[in-house]
């Protein structure tokens, strides 16, 4: 059962970090090619479709993924949380933008907080619990 349960633990931070690089090679790039970023003009009505199927079939899929396999997570707890919790946090604004634009991009200054307290928190919980997994597969005494 342990091995199940750190293979999805590895699952899972192989896909947030497939994931960041997606939005951070592919989508970002797209979006400021065609002002989705921009606060004063307004995203090319034509590249908007083709935005939106770029970003939110994929943080969907993300986040159902994550949802179903996050209480699996045994293993790599300090490294899976907070990147999780940065990745729904900011592609979800970047998902947002496809019709409004770069103005709500504003929001995520307003609500800045709440990533910046929760990532160090999910970290420091995250270390608690793969020490303790550690410790409970005796990777210490090998």
């Amino acid at each position: 059962m342990a091995t199940n349960r750190s293979n999805i633990s590895i699952y899972l931070l192989i896909v947030s970090i497939i994931i960041t690089a997606y939005f951070f090679l592919v989508v970002i790039p797209y979006g400021n090619k065609y002002d989705f970023f921009s606060e004063g003009l307004d995203p090319k009505a034509d590249k908007i479709p083709y935005y939106f199927l770029m970003t939110t079939p994929i943080l969907i899929g993300y986040v159902v993924f994550v949802a179903r396999s996050i209480k699996k997570v045994a293993y790599l707890c300090c490294l899976n949380y907070p990147l999780i919790i940065f990745n729904i946090y900011f592609f979800s604004f970047i998902c947002l933008s496809a019709e409004t634009g770069g103005a709500v991009l504003w929001l995520m200054i307003f609500t800045i907080l709440i990533p910046l307290i929760l990532i160090p928190i999910s970290f420091i919980a995250g270390l608690i619990k793969d020490i303790k997994y550690l410790r409970r597969n005796d990777f210490y005494n090998q």
